[in-house]
């Protein structure tokens, strides 16, 4: 019987003791919290800022690792001019080739092709977006409009046709060599048709 006093006094102290920690612990617990709490704030405020030159000078310089920029590739717009239409019917084919085996009549993704008609018996092509180096034109003047040069018997047209740097032929296809042109800067080229 009379160690029950002193049971239920430790008892109470150990109530109290667990009690106590509880809120030691706890508020401990909330002021890391806060602490994070506010330090997430700080730096999300600071983060919306407008950049401030006085309090760059506190705060440690910070290093461009952006990667550098690559410079477009220059382009040009190539302008065909197209003389010496002997009429205004139909339209004038005009053909843009960067590829040697391609000129003047294969095909390929990286011909350039443009379809206008003519006026005052002479035709503009136009060619945007055209990157640097070395091209060759062709040009042809449908005047039927049935969308082919037409030709006689043996294969030469009848039609008007013509090729950069005014190539006249005789027996063969100019090469890409003969009537090539090299484009660094917006560029303008005379074809005079040629009619047989």
């Amino acid at each position: 019987m009379g160690q029950q006093p002193h049971a239920e006094k430790f008892s109470q102290m150990s109530d109290r003791r667990s009690h106590y920690l509880a809120a030691r612990t706890g508020a401990f617990a909330l002021a890391v919290t806060g602490a994070l709490v506010v330090a997430l704030v700080g730096a999300r405020a600071y983060a919306d800022q407008p950049n401030n030159s006085n309090s760059a000078k506190t705060s440690a310089p910070v290093r461009d690792t952006a990667p550098p920029t690559v410079a477009a590739p220059v382009r040009s717009t190539v302008r065909v001019i197209v003389t010496g239409l002997r009429n205004n019917k139909g339209v004038v084919y005009c053909k843009l080739h960067e590829r040697r085996a391609t000129f003047p009549s294969g095909k390929h993704a990286s011909i350039r092709h443009a379809k206008v008609r003519p006026a005052g018996r002479q035709a503009i092509c136009t060619f945007p977006g055209v990157p640097r180096g070395r091209y060759a034109a062709v040009i042809a003047h449908d005047e039927n409009g049935n969308g082919k040069i037409d030709s006689n018997w043996i294969g030469i047209p009848k039609e008007g046709y013509g090729f950069s740097n005014n190539v006249q032929p005789l027996f063969s296809a100019p090469s890409f060599g003969s009537a090539g042109f090299p484009v660094t800067a917006d560029a303008k080229v005379t074809i005079r048709v040629i009619y047989r």
